[in-house]
């Protein structure tokens, strides 16, 4: 098999490319994490002691729980979090506890076994694998239910309607059919969106991987599928919405937001650590990659901005720490994503952070001047402390912080010597292909050669018309007297007798001429005929019993 340059030039080139934007930016803010871990676990740990103060701690849930019920959700996941990262059961009883009020609570107001948002299911399960207490499990799995009577399965799409929506269903788009969950309990909403299709693969991936229970890995898997053919760019980056019903032809919301990708890799994150599937391994590192790199949701400081909002964000932090705690990802992509976390670490407690207290305000890039708590911006704030807490390279207490390492070569150089050591490699490759057509051509040639002139003149085939020939005038050509000695293996093996035999009546002449030889005479020619040599004056061929 002979290689185009073409393929040999993605072959070599595309991996190289691939590894070379993976490498922190120059232009990326501090990305070098000089606080130790104890440190980093203790501002953590200021950060959520300030947010489980600020509940109500009647109902556990903060103010206007009717619309904001899911941010207590993420205060809760972030307590389980931080004892699994840190190996403690710290918040084991308070989660408990807040748990049973926000239920109580909840219902109070209508909402049943979580409806709604899937914060209390991972912050359930996440609790469950933590403390191994089956409370939680219950907790997930009411959870879980109650956002799978909102999510699309093949029945519902065979039968072209769901019984929670007043319109008909659209069977495929693009040829791919459509499992999800939609985006509200709105009867009318048509919309299937990420951030509620994303929660339920990252809630059905979890309870997957805490009970190997087979239903929930499906979920997952079909999920993940969904967006995967629906919902994803030329970039690999995860779109927003689209729509279910018939008549609107899968109309698309392209806006681009860092939590639709950062729920994605965390749903694929936890699947691999099941499966060890390397084509989710692979499609992990292509959104990570793209995600850590895009200026859709980040300046060139690599600050995350979440669009307009300029808020931080909550689940990119949190996709790409459980890729990276659960090796779902390359050594080069975890550097990456250390390199990535730092960043966000540093601008949250450099910039985000109100003054010496522990309140984090909305932006991550700008100093808030107000030091009012919001328990959005403080999830976001806490999220991108834990994500960091287990960081492996992270420099030590000593290490000056930096923008970018000394030695760290621009992309555009990378990309160049990329591109450079490419072609050197194709040289490479062409000469070798060539040199070996070459010798390929050469030994053709030879033996061709050798084969046409033994047969043409030092070795014959026994036939009856041949014999006939050599003695009516014509012997062979004389054999040298090695020859006389050794018959040449070369052209014994490249010969082919069947090729030269020649069939056809024998002529009268013939006939006579063989009938006026002896036996002996005979026999001499054959013995001369089959050793290819030339029989000397008094030869005489060996004796054959009568």
């Amino acid at each position: 098999m002979i290689l185009s340059p073409t393929l040999i030039f993605f072959l070599f080139l595309c991996p190289l490319l691939f590894v070379a934007s993976q490498e922190p930016s120059p232009s990326w803010s501090q990305w070098n994490i000089t606080a130790s871990r104890t440190n980093r676990i203790s501002l953590a740990q200021a950060a959520i002691q300030e947010a489980i103060s600020q509940l109500n701690h009647s109902t556990a849930q903060y103010a206007d729980p009717a619309d904001n019920y899911r941010l207590a959700g993420h205060i809760f996941s972030q307590l389980a979090e931080f004892d699994s990262a840190t190996n403690q059961t710290q918040f084991a009883q308070d989660l408990q506890q807040y748990f049973n009020l926000s239920q109580n609570t909840l219902e109070s107001l209508g909402i049943t076994n979580f409806t709604g948002p899937t914060s209390y299911g991972h912050a359930a399960t996440i609790a469950y694998t933590t403390y191994n207490n089956p409370v939680f499990l219950q907790y997930a799995v009411q959870a879980w239910w109650a956002a799978r009577n909102y999510t699309l399965y093949p029945d519902n799409i065979d039968a072209g309607t769901f019984p929670a929506k007043n319109f008909p269903l659209s069977a495929s788009c693009a040829g791919s059919t459509q499992h999800g969950w939609r985006n509200s309990r709105d009867p009318a909403d048509p919309s299937i969106n990420v951030f509620a299709t994303g929660g339920f693969l990252v809630l059905s991936a979890l309870l997957a991987e805490a009970t190997a229970d087979t239903d929930y890995l499906q979920a997952a898997t079909q999920s993940a599928d969904f967006i995967h053919a629906h919902l994803f760019n030329i970039e690999n980056l995860v779109l927003d919405t689209i729509s279910g019903r018939a008549n609107d032809s899968c109309a698309i919301n392209a806006v681009l937001s860092s939590y639709n990708s950062g729920l994605m890799i965390e749903g694929l994150a936890v699947l691999y650590s099941i499966t060890q599937n390397v084509t989710i391994l692979d499609l992990i590192g292509e959104i990570a990659t793209t995600a850590i790199s895009t200026a859709a949701w980040q300046g060139a400081n690599g600050i995350i901005t979440n669009n307009a909002a300029n808020t931080g964000d909550i689940y990119l932090p949190r996709g790409l720490a459980a890729a990276y705690t659960r090796n779902a990802a390359t050594p080069g992509l975890k550097a990456y994503i250390e390199a990535y976390l730092g960043v966000q670490y540093n601008a949250v407690t450099t910039t985000a952070r109100i003054g010496t207290t522990n309140i984090y305000g909305p932006s991550w890039t700008a100093p808030s001047p107000s030091a009012t708590f919001n328990p959005s911006f403080q999830a976001n704030a806490i999220q991108a402390l834990i994500s960091t807490i287990n960081l492996v390279n992270s420099s030590s207490p000593s290490s000056t912080p930096s923008p970018a390492p000394v030695k760290s070569r621009s992309r555009i150089g990378v990309i160049i010597g990329a591109v450079i050591a490419a072609l050197a490699l194709i040289g490479v490759c062409v000469s070798l292909v060539l040199c070996i057509r070459c010798r390929r051509r050469r030994r053709t040639d030879d033996s061709s050669h050798l084969t046409s002139d033994a047969s043409a003149s030092t070795f014959e085939p026994f036939s009856l018309q041949t014999i006939s020939a050599a003695s009516a005038g014509n012997p062979p050509l004389p054999a040298s007297p090695q020859q006389k000695r050794t018959r040449n293996p070369l052209l014994s093996t490249t010969a082919t007798p069947s090729s030269s035999i020649t069939t056809g009546p024998v002529s009268q002449s013939d006939t006579s001429r063989r009938s006026q030889l002896g036996t002996e005479e005979l026999l001499g020619l054959l013995y001369q005929r089959m050793d290819n040599v030339e029989l000397e004056a008094g030869d005489r061929p060996p004796p054959y019993p009568t």
